[in-house]
């Protein structure tokens, strides 16, 4: 996901320079990563940007990218260990104001070697996705040519910060791109929620309970409790599911027209992540309370709950 991020960023705020350069890269058969969240930016993994790129106007203009603090690491960043390339994601400040955040392209690692003054470590482990290979980005004093700014829509000129596109906002553009990532989180979340709703049933319709009859023994889906959890479960998941699917429909359709997707459909696709991922996270935990020791078992997938905490947090920006 973050290798089409960092495309995406570059295609919806790029000149057609730097697009076309995409292919140059790709070609090339480099890497890029996108680094966004910060480390302590919480849920707000976009607006809170405290990494700095500072316009300096001598020597034809340059910027200087720079970490202020260890919480405005870059956190969560797939691919960086691997990544020639990085769209950064950076508070550009130019005579002295802050004007947003702004995303800048830059190397990450010429011949293998990180470039001067990049450091990059591991996040450390996590309670889940320990597979992945997660890093922390931090920037000392790196100074980017005046070109890494990704400049379609805004630039500096003659050390003025200017928008090219009237009433739009680089990162009102970059944020479309999440869309898309917060339309596979919830579904990602609902997919999860099936298939541990499926084993747990799988479980409960094969496990005899006690009866005052020992030749009529119910099963332990018959519960009344757990009959209405299922019931009520399946219920609520049509209901996302269809409203999901509205949402990607018209954010398909806004995407191939090109056009900015309308805030009904932005708040609809927040709505739709928060209640696919709260509502799992609710009755995935009934669930759990539900089918006693079984949710303790290995294979039972229960172990894997933290999922839904990480889709929580996923393709956050306002």
């Amino acid at each position: 996901m973050h290798y089409n991020l960092c495309m995406g960023t570059v295609m919806a705020v790029g000149t057609d320079a730097q697009v076309a350069a995409l292919d140059d890269y790709q070609a090339a058969g480099q890497l890029g990563c996108f680094s966004l969240t910060e480390k302590l930016a919480g849920v707000q993994s976009g607006l809170v940007v405290e990494t700095t790129a500072t316009y300096d106007d001598e020597n034809g203009g340059s910027f200087v990218l720079h970490t202020p603090h260890d919480g405005a690491r870059k956190n969560w960043i797939s691919q960086g260990f691997v990544a020639d390339k990085t769209v950064v994601l950076a508070d550009l400040i130019v005579k002295g104001q802050s004007v947003g955040p702004h995303a800048f392209i830059m190397d990450l690692r010429q011949n293998g070697e990180l470039v001067e003054g990049v450091t990059v470590a591991d996040m450390g482990k996590k309670t889940v996705g320990n597979d992945l290979d997660n890093a922390w980005i931090a920037f000392d004093q790196v100074r980017l040519p005046k070109s890494a700014l990704l400049s379609k829509h805004a630039d500096v000129v003659k050390g003025d910060y200017q928008l090219l596109t009237p009433d739009v906002r680089p990162f009102d553009l970059i944020g479309q791109r999440l869309y898309t990532g917060r339309v596979a989180v919830a579904q990602a979340a609902l997919e999860y929620r099936k298939i541990l709703f499926q084993k747990a049933q799988a479980y409960t319709d094969a496990k005899r309970t006690y009866a005052r009859d020992p030749h009529d023994l119910p099963v332990l889906s018959e519960v009344p409790q757990l009959k209405a959890l299922y019931t009520e479960n399946a219920a609520k998941v049509a209901d996302i599911e269809a409203f999901l699917t509205a949402c990607e429909a018209d954010l398909c359709a806004s995407l191939r027209a090109g056009a900015v997707p309308s805030s009904d459909l932005v708040d609809a696709i927040a709505t739709a992540k928060v209640l696919a991922v709260e509502d799992s996270i609710a009755f995935c935990f009934q669930l759990k309370q539900e089918v006693g020791s079984f949710a303790l078992m290995h294979d039972a997938g229960f172990k894997h709950l933290d999922f839904l905490q990480c889709c929580k947090f996923a393709g956050e920006y306002m």
